[in-house]
């Protein structure tokens, strides 16, 4: 078997509107590379592939350019961020890196430095992001919005210097320059806002109360205002790890819906009838019912179970869609995209008069699919989209693992860790600073122990009170002057903002 035999190619799963299939294959992911692809799709120009070329052409004429090239700031400057603030190689990662290894605090950096794969074909992690900006905003007028003020606090060191860091402004001013003495850029290169274009039209998901995309919008307006209260480094990083955990938690919201719509399906073919339109939503993924992360659960453990998942019913719900085409053609060509909750009902009354033959078959079918490549469910070997999506999870959730290791301290934004032997699901300290500020700022800026589990738990991530309040998590809350004892508040302690 190969990768095309297990291939998703129904366009319904991949309109890049369901709710059941991520609209964009992930591949690995590590510190900050989530963060400079949303740039490289905020602004203008060259998107991933071309933009690794480009960077990766800055670093050779780098290296080679005479001394008459290196006069001046750029050459120093990008020399004393190299030393100040380099990212440290990963445990497995290549040691000939092709791009600067540079956090990218200042939009020319993002440009020469952090691609989540060292190759032209490196997984646009901006797009998914926007993706999710449509996808949890309450219609495309909020969403354009929002684009519009995420493009100017995060070019903000480029396009308006008055109101940006100065450190900031004079890194970007000398990288600029260097950039176009390199020809990387036009001499009268500027960042241009790239248009947001209204790819979503689904209204499945926007009936929930609460979901990823959706807290992740909300959440993301209130990271924006502490632009100007934080330095440029502090900022940039507390987005990256927002980002992290954002794109992880969206990416297995979909897992669960995914198997969730199996699971109906299965459901409706045992009772022989379809649940009225107004009760789907609740049968996919009832409320309250979103915790794939659990504190201290077993992280390797947990993420391969979920993606396994994932995989399995994208294959039974494709094989369903081959079947219900050659029952009914001209039926399933009224489903415009399961994205919507009227065409998904037309789906499921479509799957629920299949012959028994038939759905016999393709839960056959579905299972002969996995037994005869078991590397598809086992993640163990990358030639499978199910394998990169793990890895994807692992690198945006997992603090780094540093080849050198005094310099693991370099990630505070992971959100699991090594302890002892198993890796465990542990915020790290900045995932902390990050919820507690998103708990006041939810709460109009008193928040409980009560309101950091709800905080959390938006991003499908779970602990208890007890949690919270005594154990570890609590000390480090503590440890960061994060809560005080409260015999007043829900939960006994009061969470503080840490930028207030």
């Amino acid at each position: 078997m190969n990768d095309s035999e297990v291939g998703i190619t129904e366009k319904l799963i991949k309109s890049g509107c369901t709710p059941f299939s991520v609209p964009i294959s992930p591949s690995e992911v590590h510190d900050f590379e989530i963060y400079a692809s949303l740039g490289r799709v905020l602004r203008e120009g060259p998107m991933e592939g071309k933009s690794y070329t480009r960077a990766e052409r800055f670093r050779e004429d780098f290296l080679l350019a005479n001394q008459e090239v290196l006069r001046g700031n750029g050459a120093t400057i990008l020399h004393a961020i190299e030393k100040v603030s380099p990212i440290p190689g990963s445990s497995g990662q290549s040691s000939k890196r092709r791009t600067f290894p540079i956090v990218p605090f200042v939009p020319s950096i993002g440009e020469v430095s952090c691609f989540t794969r060292q190759s032209e074909k490196a997984w646009n992690a901006g797009a998914y992001i926007r993706e999710m900006i449509l996808r949890g905003s309450k219609d495309f007028d909020s969403a354009k919005d929002l684009w519009g003020k995420l493009f100017h606090t995060y070019f903000q060191p480029s396009v308006s210097q008055e109101k940006a860091d100065a450190w900031a402004v004079f890194a970007e001013e000398s990288i600029s320059a260097l950039s176009k003495k390199l020809n990387l850029v036009p001499d009268d290169h500027v960042f241009k806002m790239r248009p947001l274009e209204n790819t979503f039209s689904g209204d499945f998901e926007r009936g929930y109360s609460s979901y990823p995309a959706r807290s992740f919008v909300i959440d993301l307006e209130a990271i924006l205002k502490l632009n100007n209260s934080l330095t440029r480094r502090q900022w940039v990083s507390l987005v990256d790890c927002h980002l992290r955990i954002s794109l992880a938690s969206d990416i297995l919201w979909i897992y669960r819906m995914s198997y969730g719509l199996e699971n109906l399906i299965k459901r409706i073919w045992e009772v022989g009838e379809v649940p009225v339109i107004s009760k789907i939503r609740s049968e996919i993924m009832p409320d309250d019912s979103f915790f794939p992360m659990i504190l201290d659960g077993e992280f390797f453990n947990l993420l391969k179970r979920e993606v396994g998942n994932h995989g399995s019913a994208l294959l039974f719900i494709q094989n369903v869609i081959r079947a219900v085409r050659e029952e009914d053609e001209a039926g399933l060509e009224e489903v415009n995209d399961l994205g919507d909750l009227a065409s998904l009902e037309k789906f499921l009354k479509l799957a629920s008069k299949l012959p028994s033959q038939t759905i016999s078959k393709i839960k056959s079918d579905t299972q002969k699919l996995i037994d005869s490549n078991p590397e598809f469910s086992k993640l163990s070997k990358s030639k499978f989209w199910t394998c990169q999506h793990y890895y994807a999870l692992r690198h945006a959730l997992g603090q780094r693992a540093t080849k050198d290791k005094q310099k693991t301290h370099f990630d505070q934004g992971y959100w699991a860790k090594r302890k002892g032997n198993p890796w465990k699901f542990s915020p790290g300290p900045l995932a902390l600073f990050l919820m507690t500020h998103l708990a006041n700022e939810a709460n109009n800026g008193i928040a409980t122990a009560f309101a950091l589990k709800s905080k959390l738990g938006e991003y499908g991530f779970y602990c208890t009170l007890s949690d919270l309040c005594s154990g570890e998590i609590g000390e480090d809350l503590r440890r960061l002057g994060l809560s005080a004892d409260c015999s007043d508040a829900l939960g006994g302690l009061i969470v503080r903002s840490p930028f207030k």
